[in-house]
């Protein structure tokens, strides 16, 4: 390709990039003002540049203020890092699979992410500190990749197809094993706790979860983007993607990990999102 067309893509894909992060600014601006208390927009502005100590003239109620930084914006922070995070682990698992409908919960690490929560919450854990849950859920997500990849190894095949397949059979699994602790709940405050978890949602999402998903999703979202090239030569196909000096097994594990960690990080804060 010439100079000229490179320069062309790269623009493009500036200005593609650069009209997204705007939408998603003011997608996240408008759904912090926007909610049944009602706080006006030009409002909400003066008191986001107030919190980011911007000082800038504003008249606004401690009530308002508590809304805007205390309930709002961190809930639309982790809607925001969750969002990036499934959709970095996506694109990688596409990529990988070569297969425009995988995600990541067809390798069976958000129903992992899900036992854990649910193990948790079903023998008491969380009482012990508010904390177990997310952790019980991010661990359960790397006990469910470990299992698939050691399956996967045992069975000497190197096909997509089977982990796949495994990732399904996983999935299956550990849907059967949440059915069966749901219904040997002993109270029903146990039972509502689980079904809240697993519908999941961002609601009562405060700075601590934020901080929880913040690293991590940051973190292995920079990692996954630095290997674009390679997935993009694995979209051509082993053989191609071997000719050019890939270590397409390595790769396979190393996109997986990377997928697996940012997919629990993100499921663990908001439960089961689709």
């Amino acid at each position: 390709m010439s100079k000229e067309v490179l320069r062309g893509v790269k623009s493009k894909r500036i200005i593609v990039v650069g009209t997204l992060l705007i939408a998603l600014i003011i997608t996240m601006l408008v759904s912090i003002s926007i909610g049944p208390i009602t706080i006006p927009f030009k409002k909400t502005i003066q008191i986001l540049l107030n919190k980011w100590q911007i000082s800038v003239d504003a008249t606004y109620t401690q009530q308002e203020w508590a809304v805007i930084t205390e309930i709002r914006l961190p809930r639309v922070l982790v809607a925001a890092f969750v969002g990036a995070a499934l959709a970095v682990s996506g694109a990688a698992m596409q990529g990988l699979f070569r297969n425009p409908l995988v995600e990541p919960g067809f390798i069976g690490v958000s129903s992992g992410a899900a036992l854990g929560a649910v193990c948790a919450i079903f023998f008491g854990w969380t009482y012990i500190s508010p904390w177990i849950l997310s952790l019980s859920a991010f661990i359960g997500a790397l006990f469910a990749l470990s299992m698939i990849l050691l399956i996967w190894r045992i069975s000497r095949s190197n096909q997509m197809t089977m982990l796949l397949l495994l990732g399904i059979g996983v999935n299956a699994f550990f849907a059967a094993l949440m059915n069966v602790l749901t219904a040997v709940s002993k109270d029903e405050q146990e039972l509502r706790s689980i079904a809240y978890w697993l519908q999941g949602g961002l609601e009562a999402r405060t700075w601590e979860h934020v901080v929880l998903v913040l690293f991590r999703v940051i973190f292995g979202g920079l990692i996954l983007s630095f290997f674009g090239r390679e997935l993009n030569v694995m979209l051509l196909g082993e053989e191609h993607a071997v000719t050019t000096g890939i270590n397409v097994r390595g790769m396979r594990y190393f996109i997986l990990i990377c997928t697996a960690l940012v997919t629990g990080a993100a499921v663990a804060v908001s439960g089961m999102i689709g």
